[in-house]
């Protein structure tokens, strides 16, 4: 897949990229990632955080209006783009440097989100809290884990990753191989 021209296409050519592939909510992480954000915005001119999060309820949508108006009181409005339904997350994915979740905890969801598989198979690295069940992902160095909540390690993460390319090429090359190992579709069969 061809970063380049996802990131052109996109108008984020030469800005570092995050993606933020979740949902609105306490228990989702957002809140941290945001409180991260000046920081990073100071460690990494013209980062821009992608928000892909498909407002299912009210609070939803009223959270996405307080955020943007958060942002707007802070001046790091044009720091973030929104996308309220996705049909291919493909083009995110690929433009993206390093694909963020930091749920505070996972409540009813019990497998790996698709998100991170889908990042892991476009090359790109992940962050996420380790917690179960993506501390399974952490364990084999698949992705970057931080404690929930904890906004001076997740920027610290983030900004490793997008600067640090022995570490980026350590999580992808470790993403990759885990895919192979786990993920393949013959050997999901075959364990079926």
């Amino acid at each position: 897949l061809h970063k380049a021209r996802f990131k052109a296409e996109l108008g984020l050519s030469g800005r570092p990229t995050v993606l933020y592939p979740g949902h609105y909510g306490p228990n989702y992480g957002l809140d941290t990632l945001l409180a991260a954000l000046p920081d990073l915005r100071a460690q990494l001119p013209g980062l821009t955080l992608l928000l892909a999060c498909r407002p299912r309820a009210d609070f939803d949508r009223s959270y996405r209006r307080a955020t943007g108006g958060w942002l707007e009181s802070i001046g790091l409005l044009d720091a973030v783009r929104f996308f309220d339904t996705v049909n291919d997350m493909t083009p995110l994915v690929v433009a993206s440097d390093v694909t963020v979740l930091p749920f505070v905890n996972m409540l009813d969801k019990v497998d790996i989100p698709t998100t991170l598989l889908e990042a892991l198979a476009a090359g790109n690295p992940a962050i996420a809290s380790n917690i179960p069940p993506m501390n399974e992902l952490i364990q084999t160095g698949a992705t970057l884990g931080v404690p929930p909540g904890d906004v001076p390690a997740l920027t610290e993460a983030i900004t490793a990753v997008i600067q640090d390319n022995h570490v980026r090429a350590q999580i992808v090359c470790q993403g990759q191989a885990l895919l192979h190992e786990r993920f393949d579709i013959h050997r999901v069969a075959a364990h079926y």
